[in-house]
């Protein structure tokens, strides 16, 4: 396995790529978070769903995470937009949070471009989803 890249389970892999391609063929790939993703799942180490390992951030997981520059810490579930309950307890796969946390282990560091600059996490818990 490749340490630079995310690490997701064929499932997800193939919900995300499913995703970016629609929105390449819309030409709404414009969103550097949407294309980040599109680079990360160009590279990703993808495995079968029993092989992924339980500190690794998947579409259904509840991540906690810490805002490096506020100390701020916060558990989000990773959805789809579709998903979302217009709370902080759901993040969209497809928001900057969500691109970045998705397919990394508890202890990374990650970075995503927001309306307020850039914000600094880290990786702190992962609860994977009920199957």
């Amino acid at each position: 396995m490749n340490d630079t890249c995310i690490l997701l389970g064929l499932p997800d892999y193939r919900k995300l790529s499913g995703v970016v391609a629609a929105m390449k063929a819309n030409r709404r790939l414009r969103d550097l978070h949407l294309k980040r993703l599109e680079n990360e799942l160009s590279t990703a180490d993808v495995v079968e769903p029993d092989d992924l390992p339980g500190d690794v951030v998947s579409i259904g997981s509840s991540a906690t995470v810490i805002d490096v520059d506020t100390g701020e810490r916060f558990t989000t579930r990773l959805v789809f937009p579709a998903e979302l309950d217009g709370t902080s307890a759901t993040a969209s796969v497809l928001s900057p949070l969500g691109v970045a946390i998705i397919g990394e282990r508890v202890g990374a560091n990650v970075s995503c471009v927001s309306p307020s600059g850039t914000k600094r996490f880290v990786v702190e818990a992962v609860a994977r989803a009920e199957r």
